[in-house]
């Protein structure tokens, strides 16, 4: 819910040099992204972008800080697998979850020196398919600052803090099972085998609740306007160049249910651009298009050892990865004219994330990972359509210091062109922008 204002200086004032008509562009382009800008390569969360509410023309002003507060609330309880289609929450990556599967990676791993299953179980069972449900609730707090620096570039920061809670259930397949459970006394025991296998997995919990900061971004924009150019009233060009800092807590790999809220500890850098106009008085077209790469990392991560899901492996050790490239385009339309001051906005965000590449950096590779389908499985897509209304409390009045612009969207998740790997997530914030 990032805002756009143009400040134009018809006469000198205590603040800032005397200029003329100079257009000085108020970028309330801090990250207000539903979750943050440093989440836009997190195929959990929403990736809340610059959705500027309002750009609106005032005179005399030449503000040296700009803020935004963004509350926001997060909520899932489905993901799109491999060919957008909606599953369950946790079965956006290959393979799924089968019992027999754990049981065997902890033979081979060397956890177990022989199976934990029933002997006349494994005969008939090849996979044991569970479904992963789950549910994901979130709420939090992004923070964006800005400083105008003359009236051509500025500097800002992004960050923002998390409460997160998911549950993941494991749902049997009956289907498959048919003919192997045969009464009360199976499901239990089966139910006691698959905490057998949790507890050697050294996984045993399938809540987790947490509270991060988000990874923060630093960045220096450039910025140029033009008015009555190309049959537009105003075009605004921009351009920003940023570094993403680590400061989000990493996933807990000893709990299936965790999900991270940053990037897993891995520096980054940014270019992000945005083209701005004015088509006609109260109608606005705005495309921001991103980039972003994040720096390899090692880290202790899981890894299958057979066909066990990623989260489940049973081998633990350093690997290094080195992180797909991130590409963001969002279009939208703003409406300004319902009445003084209120507006609407609709919008659509595709995130598209390239393949990661895993390498076991493990001394004693003895026991070998099976690290080909966890990259396959790390490109993702997500899209979204955005919508909202906005109100700028200032519009009609002389003295607006203060006066911020408020603004609710809606993040919806949609499976159009690009969509896969990702969860199903929604997203609610509201948006406080003002300046000094």
């Amino acid at each position: 819910m990032l805002m756009q204002k143009i400040f134009t200086c018809r006469r000198p004032c205590r603040s800032c040099r005397p200029c003329s008509s100079v257009p000085v562009v108020v970028l309330l382009a801090l990250f207000l992204s539903t979750t943050l800008h440093g989440m836009v390569d997190n195929r959990y969360l929403v990736p809340f972008l610059d959705r500027k509410p309002s750009i609106i023309d005032r005179s005399s002003v030449c503000p040296s800080f700009i803020w935004s507060l963004q509350p926001f609330i997060l909520t899932a309880d489905q993901a799109y697998d491999a060919l957008g289609e909606e599953r369950g929450m946790f079965e956006y990556e290959r393979p799924n979850y089968g019992i027999r599967y754990l049981d065997d990676a902890l033979v081979r791993s060397g956890r177990t020196t022989a199976p934990l299953m029933r002997s006349d179980w494994r005969a008939v069972i090849s996979e044991g398919p569970y479904h992963q449900e789950g549910c994901l609730q979130g709420k939090g707090l992004a923070l964006d600052l800005f400083v105008p620096y003359g009236v051509h570039c500025g500097f800002g920061a992004r960050t923002a803090f998390i409460q997160l809670d998911t549950a993941l259930e494991l749902v049997r397949d009956v289907e498959r099972f048919e003919g192997i459970i045969q009464g009360p006394g199976d499901e239990r025991e089966l139910q006691i085998l698959q905490e057998q296998i949790h507890q050697k997995l050294g996984e045993p919990s399938a809540c987790w609740s947490g509270f991060s900061p988000s990874d923060t971004e630093l960045y220096a924009k450039f910025f140029s306007i033009e008015d009555y150019s190309y049959k537009c009233r105003c075009i605004d060009l921009g351009l920003a160049l940023g570094a993403v800092v680590p400061t989000a807590y990493r996933r807990d790999i000893d709990n299936p249910a965790s999900i991270p809220c940053g990037g897993e500890g891995r520096w980054g850098i940014f270019a992000e651009a945005n083209f701005d106009a004015i088509l006609k008085q109260n109608l606005w077209f705005d495309f921001l298009f991103r980039v972003e790469k994040r720096f390899p990392k090692t880290a202790i991560e899981r890894m299958p050892v057979d066909k066990e899901p990623q989260r489940y492996g049973a081998l633990v050790g350093p690997v290094r990865v080195n992180p797909g490239w991130t590409m963001v385009m969002s279009p939208y339309l703003m409406f300004e004219g319902l009445r003084a001051g209120l507006g609407a906005r609709l919008g659509y965000t595709m995130v598209k994330h390239w393949c990661d590449s895993w390498v076991d950096c493990r001394q004693d590779r003895k026991v070998s990972a099976q690290l080909g389908e966890v990259c396959n499985g790390s490109g993702w897509g997500s899209e979204r359509v955005s919508c909202g209304v906005f109100y700028d409390l200032s519009k009609g009045r002389r003295h607006h210091a203060l006066m911020p612009v408020i603004s609710l969207t809606v993040d919806i998740p949609v499976s159009w062109f690009a969509t896969e790997r990702s969860m199903r997530t929604f997203g609610v914030s509201l948006a406080v922008e003002s300046y000094f």
